[in-house]
């Protein structure tokens, strides 16, 4: 049952606008089609909980 297994570098491209604003992710999220990998980075930010324990 082995197979063998071949190893292809692909060159990535990517571009980013000097005016987009940069700061840290807190998810990520990837997906893929048959051709393309899409990369998603995002923040969310935890509710604000506010009032007592019983509310």
């Amino acid at each position: 049952m082995s197979e063998d297994i071949q190893q292809m570098l692909v060159p990535v491209d990517y571009e980013i606008n000097e005016d987009t604003p940069r700061g840290y992710a807190t998810n990520l999220v990837v997906q893929h089609t048959e051709h393309e990998f899409i990369i998603s980075f995002f923040n969310i930010e935890p509710p604000l909980v506010l009032g007592t324990t019983p509310e």
